[in-house]
């Protein structure tokens, strides 16, 4: 764990970085062109690099390739679902889990330099991360508790009290070793989940001032049904951040090049690794920056996390 402040570039994960992976996609049958699916019929897509599934929204749908649909914002034949089962954890979505019952266990390899790892969304009792070479001799493990027992405050609170899960894990200055690989398994009771998997290169500035803050955007809806009657949508929360931090003149252009290259693009921020409200997956809105003096800059960077 480390309190400096991290911008990550995340590794992208195509099928051939995905060496191994427990889920298999049997969600629903596969799309075929000779098939005639009803209204509301689901299917997936499972190829190179596409692992998508979607719902049709017309009857008598025949003929008609979802992968075609020109606007999936105005399906005509057929709306865009999400990422199957056993890829939605590299889908860039933190709330969409991949799930299975008592154990999920995944490798990758092949991407590069890789110094930071980040998990998001778990569920789960245990995580165990594992790194190996390029040619798969080990290097190292690491197992983390996904059970938080940070409210209790004696004997008869963790006799009572419900227990508490940690929905992140961050792995950090992971030694450097080109096309590592790296093999992650969760286990559990019952259902366990994954929601994103981000292996990032990261770069490092100083740490946090105090000025920096943290506030919630809640996208929960709220109408009136009728006169009087209200409904209630629950949506997502997501984490918006404003993260100030001091970093060497040395590394102006390299702070500001990697905001300009990331700009509309998720990124890895990672404020502090001991909070889970301080590490965002998300875009960066703005940063603006100054040279205080002749050895250090100032930087106030202000990120939303996705959902």
């Amino acid at each position: 764990m480390t309190s400096l402040l991290t911008i990550g570039i995340p590794a992208t994960i195509k099928d051939e970085n995905i060496l191994a992976n427990s889920v298999g996609e049997f969600d629903y049958p596969e799309w075929v062109i000779t098939g005639n699916y009803g209204l509301g019929e689901y299917v997936m897509i499972s190829q190179v690099d596409i692992h998508k599934v979607y719902r049709s929204v017309v009857a008598d749908n025949e003929g008609n390739n979802p992968l075609e649909e020109a606007d999936i914002n105005n399906p005509v034949h057929w709306s865009y679902v999400g990422a199957t089962n056993g890829y939605m954890m590299f889908d860039d979505y933190i709330n969409t889990q991949t799930v299975a019952e008592g154990m999920i266990t995944f490798t990758l390899g092949g991407m590069g330099q890789v110094n930071t790892f980040p998990l998001f969304g778990l569920t789960g009792e245990l995580l165990k991360f594992e790194m190996f070479d390029e040619e798969g001799t080990f290097i190292s493990s690491e197992t983390v508790d996904l059970i938080s027992f940070s409210t209790f405050g004696g004997f008869y609170d963790w006799l009572f009290t419900p227990f508490l899960s940690t929905s992140f894990a961050v792995f950090e200055n992971i030694p450097p070793h080109y096309n590592a690989q790296f093999k992650v398994t969760v286990t559990g009771v019952g259902q366990v989940g994954i929601g994103a998997v981000v292996p990032s290169y990261g770069h490092q500035f100083n740490s946090i001032t105090r000025e920096s803050s943290v506030d919630q955007k809640d996208y929960s809806l709220k109408g009136e049904l009728t006169p009087g009657i209200f409904v209630f949508e629950k949506g997502p929360t997501v984490i918006v951040g404003e993260l100030e931090f001091y970093f060497d003149e040395s590394k102006f252009d390299l702070l500001n090049n990697l905001i300009r290259q990331r700009a509309g693009l998720p990124t890895l921020v990672i404020g502090n690794s001991n909070y889970e409200t301080l590490t965002f997956y998300g875009v960066i809105q703005g940063a603006p920056n100054n040279l205080p003096s002749a050895t250090e800059g100032l930087c106030r960077l202000k990120i939303e996390s996705l959902f």
